[in-house]
């Protein structure tokens, strides 16, 4: 019997995805947002396709609040936006060099 894949919801776009074709995004204790690339921290977390457009839209219409069941500080959006646009090119890149 083929084991059972873990599925998430993206939410932003509400696309229903394999756990690890998502990002997760998790509060830290401090409430602030933060990303979680590889899936192990602990606490209330939420998923995110690894797109600019979910992220940009998923900020716009606080759907990290309302998934995550709080309100959340992201002290300096742009910041956050960044990391997540460097773990994109660091995900792309692994890909890359295992298609070679």
């Amino acid at each position: 019997m083929a084991q059972k894949i873990p599925h998430r919801m993206c939410v932003a776009c509400q696309h229903s995805k394999p756990r690890k074709d998502l990002v997760r995004f998790y509060k830290d204790n401090e409430g602030e947002l933060k990303i979680d690339i590889k899936g192990t921290k602990s606490g209330r977390g939420t998923y995110l396709c690894w797109s600019l457009d979910c992220f940009d839209s998923a900020l716009a219409k606080h759907s990290f609040s309302r998934s995550l069941k709080a309100n959340y500080k992201v002290s300096d959006a742009q910041a956050l936006r960044n990391e997540f646009v460097e773990a994109l090119r660091a995900k792309d890149a692994n890909l890359s060099a295992q298609e070679l």
